[in-house]
């Protein structure tokens, strides 16, 4: 039997010489990530290492980090914390900060408890940088950690640019938790600030739910697979009957404890109070 050769590219799909495979080994090694910039009216896009030797300069910046996919360990990229990790200390270390950070593509590769602590953990050191060690906070300014919270929070109604089609993108559209099943109104005294995904029968969600009412706050990810045909890609799964009234039910149940917890200190949740109706952060 004759072994193919490990780097063959198998599948040429754009004619540019690049398959998944390699552009994934490609991003193992250059850190996951990019910082684009509008420049005249024209994004362009540099490596994490190219523009930590230069100030590049342009109307917007952005850092766009990609595929995470914590719990991968096969050899095209046996640590992907500690590449994550490369990535964010390029982030911080470039000479102007980016106006925000947006994360594309998949953020774990099986889904297991473990991958989505370390989810829950790059999410805490987003919104509660104070929380965490300076290593691992992101370098954001006060009107970059505003940006975040806001879009993290805002619900499609209150988007102005573009303007989405309520009825099917209704407010709690990505609000798994406590909301989407059955598409429970928001109340307005309560913010959920989140990172959701949908995929192959997967649902996730890593939030942060704040009540500014009764001067709750509490953070809470999940995941659960609701695939009962087992089949794949074919656009059957059990979102609807399994899975949102399961985010549903578990975040009324810890809502419901924390609303009677005791508390030695009251939250002070007013750095997430947004008139959304503005364009300010």
């Amino acid at each position: 039997m004759t072994l193919k050769p490990s780097n063959e590219l198998l599948v040429d799909h754009n004619h540019d010489g690049v398959d998944r495979r390699g552009f994934l080994k490609c991003m193992a090694w250059a850190g996951t990530g990019a910082l684009c910039v509008l420049q005249g009216g024209v994004l362009k896009s540099f490596s994490l290492s190219e523009a930590s030797h230069q100030r590049v300069q342009g109307e917007l910046s952005f850092v766009q980090i990609s595929d995470s996919h914590m719990g991968f360990n096969k050899p095209a990229n046996p640590d992907v914390v500690s590449t994550l990790q490369a990535a964010v200390a390029k982030i911080n270390a470039l000479p102007a900060a980016p106006e925000f950070m947006l994360h594309t593509g998949d953020i774990t590769h099986l889904s297991k408890p473990a991958e989505f602590d370390q989810v829950q953990q790059i999410l805490q050191s987003a919104l509660f940088p104070e929380s965490v060690p300076p290593s691992r906070r992101f370098h954001l300014g006060p009107d970059d950690q505003r940006f975040v919270y806001r879009y993290m929070s805002q619900l499609p109604r209150e988007e102005g640019h573009p303007r989405y089609d309520t009825a099917e993108y209704f407010d709690s559209y990505t609000k798994f938790f406590m909301f989407k099943a059955g598409r429970t109104p928001i109340p307005s005294y309560i913010r959920v600030f989140n990172k959701p995904g949908w995929s192959y029968g997967f649902l996730t969600d890593v939030a942060y739910i704040a009540d500014w009412e009764h001067k709750v706050e509490f953070m809470l990810s999940a995941v659960i697979y609701v695939n009962s045909d087992g089949v794949l890609n074919d656009d059957k799964y059990d979102y609807e009957e399994i899975g949102y009234p399961f985010f549903k039910e578990v975040g009324n149940i810890i809502y419901r404890y924390e609303l009677q917890r005791p508390r030695k200190y009251r939250p002070n949740l007013q750095k997430f109070v947004f008139n959304y109706t503005t364009g300010g952060f």
